[in-house]
C-alpha cells in the first residue's frame, strides 16, 4: 500500500473511518438538537480538533481527531410557587397542573 497525503478529503478515513464517523455524528447531533429546540435562535457549535504529536520513531506524526460539541442549556418554563412552613422549615408548594397560578389559592 502506498501512503498518501493527509487533507481534509481524506481525515475521516483515520483510524479505520472512525474520525469520520466522530465528525458525522457529531454534526447530526448539532442538527438534531436544532430541529428539536431551533426556535430559541442560539447557534450550535461543532468543534473539529487535530491533535499532532511527536512519534516514538524520526520522522513519525501521531494525529488523532477530537470532536465535540456546545449546545445552548436547556431550560423548562418558570412555574409559579409559594413559600409554606412545614414544621418550622420554609417549603416551596406548588400546583403541577396551574403553572402561572399568582393566586392565594394554593396549598
Amino acid at each position: 500500500m502506498i501512503p498518501f497525503p493527509l487533507t481534509h478529503t481524506n481525515l475521516g478515513d483515520l483510524d479505520g473511518g472512525e474520525a469520520g464517523r466522530y465528525i458525522d455524528e457529531a454534526i447530526a447531533d448539532a442538527v438534531r438538537d436544532l430541529h428539536e429546540r431551533g426556535g430559541d435562535g442560539k447557534p450550535r457549535d461543532v468543534n473539529l480538533k487535530i491533535r499532532f504529536t511527536q512519534g516514538d520513531h524520526e520522522n513519525e506524526i501521531k494525529v488523532a481527531v477530537h470532536t465535540g460539541h456546545k449546545f445552548p442549556g436547556r431550560a423548562t418554563a418558570e412555574h409559579v410557587t409559594k413559600i409554606r412552613t412545614q414544621r418550622g422549615q420554609p417549603v416551596l408548594v406548588f400546583l403541577p397542573e396551574v403553572p402561572d397560578d399568582t393566586q392565594e389559592q394554593q396549598p
